[in-house]
């Protein structure tokens, strides 16, 4: 592909992700926060990869009229592509994919965390109090099918402040709380700020 036919297709796919997005009733961030490790044996991204098919499946099936969409954030040049979208053909069975989305290059966290309702992760990095600050809900998300994280954490969080769990739990939570995600943003929000150094004068 030449480079003019490059940009044409990521401003193709710019304009779909952001029409898509504005469509979209829930918009869910998934932290692809594991890539800086991609080079080592901490983590099976074959694993990662199907997780995340697994999760773009279910999200389907758990909301009516395809009305959910999961958008990833990763690190451009960092990310196996070729790798992960096979790995999405697998979980899904060969079909078109359309309520999960690539983060445009160059999005800050801020921009990432204002086109989201909620972002999810599985392993702790500085993105999470990052976005608990500027006032975006994150959950820390679980399932018997989540990869195996081989290296400690980087970060943990206090699970009673980040909540832990399945895309299940997650989507059934917010039908039956519809103020669930506000509240959960005003804690998280006020707990950053008191393990935040104070300035010196």
């Amino acid at each position: 592909m030449t480079q003019f036919k490059r940009v044409i297709a990521a401003l193709l796919l710019r304009k779909y992700s952001k029409k898509r997005i504005q469509k979209a009733k829930l918009k869910i961030g998934f932290l692809l926060n594991y890539e800086h490790f991609e080079f080592t044996v901490g983590l099976d991204f074959n694993h990662l990869f199907k997780f995340i098919g697994d999760v773009t499946r279910k999200l389907e099936t758990l909301t009516p009229n395809n009305n959910a969409v999961l958008i990833l954030r990763r690190k451009v040049g960092w990310t196996n592509l070729h790798l992960l979208t096979s790995n999405l053909r697998v979980a899904t069975k060969n079909r078109r994919i359309t309520n999960l989305l690539m983060s445009p290059d160059g999005l800050s966290l801020r921009e990432f965390g204002d086109i989201c309702d909620v972002v999810l992760y599985f392993q702790g990095t500085s993105a999470v109090p990052e976005l608990m600050s500027l006032g975006v809900p994150v959950v820390k998300i679980d399932d018997s099918e989540i990869p195996i994280l081989l290296d400690e954490p980087y970060i943990v969080m206090p699970e009673e402040i980040v909540p832990t769990m399945n895309i299940e739990n997650l989507i059934s939570r917010l039908h039956r709380e519809a103020q669930w995600l506000g509240e959960l943003s005003r804690v998280q929000r006020e707990w950053t700020l008191t393990q935040m150094t104070p300035g010196v004068n």
